[in-house]
């Protein structure tokens, strides 16, 4: 079935989706007409193949941006075109006038021994760290606005789009604060340049004007829902943004083209399919930043908790240019996506890193597992490209269907619509929480080398019970997969879905469950991100004001952790009886 399936996929059909999307609504912001249209075309599309499809109407606090001026001031004065970020907040008519300073790629260790206190900083686009994050530093430093270089090379003539609020989903009353609060502008890659080498040769003045209106409005979501035949309860979310900027070609028409085609090819098996699978097209993922993903995690949480196999994340698939295939994985599925990526396309130790909070990556708290596999420049590629990892069109008006490669993906829709077949129908779920146990495991031996006055050594013994009891875990489910019974299947699955909400949350957010961490958080980028604290205490003095602040925080999320820990291994005690 999952070969005939294959077969079936159409790269004409994927491609035209995209022209489609691409050329008859582009600019597909939330809360635009544009934006109606695509929903409609989705809906649509669903109703064609005889899938079931709602199309959710949702409160959304977004943006929508206008244009921005840099005006030079001074003997060599000039004026420079620029786009204002979504959730920038809009400066006077007349705009704000401050010192310029270059804060190189707009980190934490780039403003070391550099005050900006009421000054404008100038940084590189690029994902170190990601927008966002840069816009909050810079505040959290003092800067009164903040301008940010285009990457690709300057003959790309690119200027960028894009949203530089680091909350992620809807704001609360609690979280409202942390919107941004300065302007925020994108430029010309050469415009940059030139300003960075002007910086040099002494203080610069500048004049920053913004144009934003950031309030709230409805917001359409087309969510679609095939259901199975045996645990049909149990679902993979196969989804990606449909918002874009400009034409969005690869940045996401060629995702959501993909989502649309494995719909059609797998509505002709409805009933054969063991699970149920969804199909989402997310909101407000550009001028909001995922309110549309965070949403349903929020709205569906009973159902996702319960039922929730994995995401699998749909997004910039297809890119000219881009040769090699990767992926970054939840730690129970990376191996399952390493072999099947040898099975379906042939590649041998396909690059798997830890999967990153980016995208609509909302999934960590509520303990789901996700995937999120694409074709990728090389990395010479994107250093000449200054870090341009979606390539140089990316957020631009220049992101056409000259930039999507045909071949590309059509690997890339047989890709995906092949882990959506495996998860939907394999008797036993693919997880893998051996692997689980020992990056915990890893993470806890170096962090307690640090000597920092937080007692991991209970934690570390937990670790220990977890690795060993995962490996009974993983023989337990070889029984399962070898026996010719199903009646164990559903109720030993069901544990591991328990796992991976209890263990996924520890290794993956400081928030915890409920909640959804900023955009970009530097702590992410580690194991048990709560526990990055650590790193930070081993830097300060334990009599400091700040270290007895810091201390208290991190012995709290020591604690979740070896909850989160004791927990697990309580659900495979159980489990393997």
């Amino acid at each position: 079935m999952r070969d005939k399936i294959l077969e079936s996929l159409s790269i004409d059909a994927v491609m035209k989706h995209t022209r489609i999307l691409s050329e008859d609504m582009p600019h597909r912001l939330a809360g635009s007409d544009m934006e109606k249209k695509a929903a409609d075309y989705i809906k649509a599309h669903f109703e064609s193949v005889g899938i079931p499809v709602t199309i959710h109407e949702i409160d959304a606090y977004v943006s929508f941006p206008g244009k921005a001026q840099i005006e030079v001031l001074g003997p060599d004065g000039r004026v420079i075109e620029a786009n204002t970020f979504a959730q920038s907040q809009p400066t006077p008519p007349e705009g704000i006038e401050a010192e310029l300073v270059h804060v190189g790629s707009g980190g934490i260790e780039n403003y070391e021994g550099v005050d900006v206190t009421g000054k404008i900083s100038l940084a590189e686009l690029s994902y170190a760290p990601p927008r966002p994050e840069k816009v909050r530093i810079a505040s959290a430093r003092g800067a009164v606005g903040q301008i940010m270089m285009n990457w690709g090379l300057p003959e790309h003539n690119s200027m960028p789009m894009g949203t530089c609020k680091p909350l992620w989903g809807n704001p609360t009353p609690s979280t409202f604060d942390q919107l941004p609060r300065i302007p925020a502008a994108g430029i010309k890659l050469a415009d940059g340049q030139w300003l960075a080498e002007r910086i040099k040769a002494g203080p610069l003045r500048i004049r920053l004007k913004c144009q934003a209106e950031n309030r709230w409005t409805k917001i359409r979501q087309p969510i679609a829902r095939l259901e199975g035949s045996e645990e049909a309860e149990k679902f993979i979310v196969l989804g990606g943004h449909y918002d874009c900027w400009g034409p969005g070609a690869t940045d996401n028409g060629t995702g959501n083209a993909e989502v649309l085609e494995i719909a059609r090819a797998l509505a002709a098996y409805k009933g054969k399919l063991r699970r149920s699978v969804v199909f989402a097209f997310w909101a407000a993922h550009e001028t909001g930043i995922m309110e549309g993903s965070s949403w349903y995690v929020d709205r569906f949480w009973d159902d996702l908790s319960a039922n929730g196999v994995l995401y699998l994340n749909v997004d910039s698939t297809g890119m000219e240019g881009a040769s090699v295939f990767q992926g970054t994985a939840s730690h129970e599925v990376a191996r399952f996506h390493r072999e099947l990526v040898r099975e379906i396309l042939g590649i041998e130790n396909v690059g798997t890193a830890p999967l990153a909070r980016t995208g609509d990556q909302s999934f960590f708290g509520v303990g789901v597992p996700s995937i999120y596999a694409r074709h990728s420049h090389t990395p010479e590629q994107q250093k000449e490209w200054r870090g341009a990892t979606l390539g140089w069109w990316y957020h631009s008006q220049f992101d056409t269907m000259e930039r999507v490669d045909r071949t590309t993906l059509a690997d890339s829709v047989k890709m995906h619509a092949a882990y959506v077949y495996e998860l939907a129908n394999r008797k036993i779920l693919p997880l893998d929480f051996v692997s689980v146990a020992s990056v915990i495991g890893a993470r806890l031996e170096t962090l307690d080398k640090l000597g920092v006055a937080i007692d991991l050594k209970p934690v570390i013994a937990a670790a220990e019970t977890l690795k060993d009891r995962a490996g009974k875990l993983e023989k337990e489910a070889e029984r399962l997969i070898s026996s010719g019974s199903n009646d164990d299947a559903s109720a030993f699955n069901d544990a591991l879905l328990r796992l991976s909400r209890t263990l996924t949350s520890v290794t993956g957010t400081v928030s915890g469950r409920w909640s959804q961490d900023t955009y970009g958080l530097t702590a992410l980028k580690t194991v048990m991100p709560g526990l990055y604290g650590i790193e930070e205490l081993a830097k300060l003095d334990p009599d400091s004001h700040e270290y007895k602040l810091k201390w208290t925080d991190v012995v709290r999320q020591r604690n979740r952790v070896i909850d989160g820990i004791s927990e697990a291994n309580r659900i495979i005690e159980t489990a393997i009886g």
